[in-house]
C-alpha cells in the first residue's frame, strides 16, 4: 500500500534538487542533515563518511551536543543488528531498531546505556552504503519516541539511491576539485606565463604572471574575457595558418620587445578544443657593452652565462641559428677567447651595469 501524498514526492524532488546542487562536501553533508528533516522529522540527524582510515572519517551530527557521545558509539555500534546487516548486504534499505529489539530489549544494550539513554533515543531509522572501494556512508534519523510509520519508511527507501547517487556525486566533484586546484598552483608556480583559450579563442583560465604580461606589451583582456586585440589576431592567423599541425608541434615562437628593453617571447600550442599560449618574458639584459658588444650580442652572451646552447638561445631570441652562430663568432672575437666556458667566465669576472 503506497502511503506517499503529492506532498512528499514534492518534498522528496526538491530536496534532491538541492543537494544534486551542491559544491562542496560540507555544504552537502549540512544540507543532508537539515533537509532530511523537512521530509522525515526526526530529533537527532547524523551522517557518516568513513575513508580508508580514521583520519578519513567525517561525522555529522544536526544536534551539536550529540559529537560527544561519538566515541562510545564507536565502540558499541556492532550490537544494532542493522547495522551487521547493511554492512554485509550493502543492500541500502532503511532499517530500524525496533525492527530487532522490542523497547525492554533495547534498555538491556550497551547501544542504549552507553549511548542513545544519554541522547534520549528511543527509536532511530539508518541507511548504509559503499559509495566507493574505500567509502562507506550511514544516515541515521532518530527519535525519542518509537513512531515511525510506513510512510517514513517509504519515503526514505525511496529517496535512498538518489541520495546515495548524490553522495557518490559530489565525493567526485571535490576530487576532481582539489586536482585542479592543485594544477593551478603548479601553473601559478611556473616562471612562463600559461593561459588556456577555448575554440573560439575566449580566455577559460590564465595565470598572474601570464595576465601581468599581456597586460605590460597589449593591454588588458576584454570586457568578453578575449585576448587584446593584436594578441587575439596573431593567435587566430597562426592557428589557421597551421591547421595541419594541431596535433603535432608548437607554432612558430613570437618575440616582441617592449620599451624598457624587456622581451616577451610567446609561444602558442594549438589543440582540438583550443590552444594554450606559453609567455616567456625576459628581463632587461645586463648592458655588457663595456665588453665592446653590440646590444643584440650582450643578450645572446646573457643567455651563454646562464647555460643556454646555441638552439635555446634560438628559440628564446627569435633568431636563426645560424645569426646566433654568427654572433658566437663576433663574441669570441672581442672577447680574445676561443670557447663558450671562456667567454662565459670572462662576462661574469666583470661586473653587469
Amino acid at each position: 500500500m503506497n502511503a506517499l501524498s503529492q506532498h512528499d514526492y514534492r518534498a522528496i524532488l526538491d530536496f534532491l534538487k538541492e543537494i544534486n546542487n551542491l559544491e562542496t562536501s560540507e555544504a552537502f553533508l549540512n544540507k543532508v542533515i537539515t533537509g532530511l528533516q523537512t521530509i522525515v522529522e526526526g530529533d537527532i540527524v547524523t551522517c557518516f563518511e568513513s575513508g580508508s582510515s580514521e583520519k578519513d572519517d567525517v561525522v555529522c551530527f544536526s544536534d551539536p551536543q550529540f559529537v560527544k557521545f561519538y566515541p562510545a558509539w564507536l565502540r558499541v555500534c556492532h550490537e544494532h543488528p542493522g547495522w551487521n546487516q547493511l554492512m554485509s548486504s550493502n543492500a541500502g534499505s532503511w532499517v530500524g531498531l525496533s525492527d530487532y529489539f522490542s523497547e525492554t530489549a533495547y534498555h538491556r544494550t550497551a547501544l542504549y546505556n552507553e549511548v542513545w539513554r544519554h541522547a534520549r533515543i528511543e527509536d532511530n531509522l539508518g541507511t548504509l552504503s559503499i559509495i566507493s572501494p574505500r567509502t562507506v556512508v550511514a544516515v541515521s534519523i532518530n527519535r525519542d519516541r518509537r513512531t515511525f510509520e510506513v510512510r517514513d519508511r517509504q519515503t526514505l527507501n525511496l529517496l535512498q539511491p538518489h541520495l546515495m547517487h548524490a553522495w557518490r556525486n559530489i565525493k567526485l566533484a571535490s576530487g576532481l576539485r582539489a586536482q585542479i586546484n592543485s594544477y593551478a598552483e603548479t601553473l601559478e608556480n611556473l616562471a612562463e606565463g600559461i593561459v588556456i583559450l577555448d575554440t573560439k579563442q575566449s580566455v577559460r583560465h590564465a595565470t598572474a604572471r601570464a595576465l601581468r604580461s599581456i597586460g605590460k606589451y597589449f593591454g588588458a583582456l576584454t570586457a568578453d574575457n578575449h585576448l587584446p586585440k593584436v594578441l587575439h589576431h596573431w593567435v587566430c592567423r597562426e592557428n589557421n595558418n597551421h591547421r595541419e599541425s594541431f596535433e603535432t608541434a608548437p607554432l612558430r615562437p613570437w618575440d616582441i620587445e617592449h620599451a624598457d628593453g624587456s622581451r616577451l617571447t610567446i609561444t602558442c600550442i594549438p589543440c582540438r578544443d583550443g590552444a594554450t599560449l606559453i609567455l616567456q618574458e625576459r628581463p632587461v639584459p645586463g648592458d655588457l657593452s663595456f665588453l665592446g658588444l653590440s646590444r643584440r650580442e650582450s643578450e645572446v652572451m646573457l643567455w651563454v652565462t646562464r647555460g643556454k646552447s646555441n638552439e635555446e638561445i634560438s628559440l628564446l631570441l627569435g633568431m636563426s641559428l645560424g645569426t646566433v652562430k654568427k654572433h658566437m663568432e663576433h663574441i669570441f672575437n672581442k672577447l680574445g677567447v676561443e670557447s663558450r666556458t671562456a667567454a662565459a667566465a670572462t662576462a661574469l669576472a666583470e661586473p653587469m651595469v
